[in-house]
């Protein structure tokens, strides 16, 4: 079998990129000992009428399921089982940084956030592919 094209080993760098940027993101130390703005995420707290940090998790694997399409266009299961491994290693992660803790929440919304990513994703391409039927065919 010859080996891939460069091309399709392009398209997990976005992907792998993303997951970079959630392991940067989920080593950063927030909280009393190091909160640069304490007031901001008070009134964050008040105005969100969800905790805020479910919905970051919600989107940022939401992104990661999305940037993981292109490369497994065809394998959702297969991505989906990817984003919440990921999503669980990361929780496993930020047991090791202080002033973090893993949450359950946390993988959950994860999960919810990369199955909805790939269920738009899986519908959209679903009616892309179907034909288009004139309105003059139907009478």
């Amino acid at each position: 079998m010859p080996p891939e094209p460069f091309g399709s080993r392009v398209r997990w760098y976005p992907f792998l990129s993303w997951m970079g940027l959630i392991f940067f993101l989920s080593h950063q130390s927030f909280g009393p000992p190091s909160d640069p703005l304490p007031w901001y995420h008070e009134l964050l707290k008040q105005l969100a009428p969800l905790p805020l940090d479910k919905v970051v998790h919600f989107i940022l694997y939401a992104i990661l399921a999305l940037l993981g399409t292109w490369p497994l266009p065809h394998r959702p299961w297969l991505l989906f089982f990817i984003c919440v491994g990921y999503g669980a290693f990361d929780e496993w992660h930020q047991s090791f940084v202080p002033t973090r803790h893993p949450d359950i929440w946390d993988l959950t919304a994860d999960a919810v956030g990369s199955l909805s990513a790939i269920l738009i994703m899986s519908w959209s391409l679903r009616l892309k592919s179907q034909p288009v039927q004139s309105l003059e065919n139907k009478s």
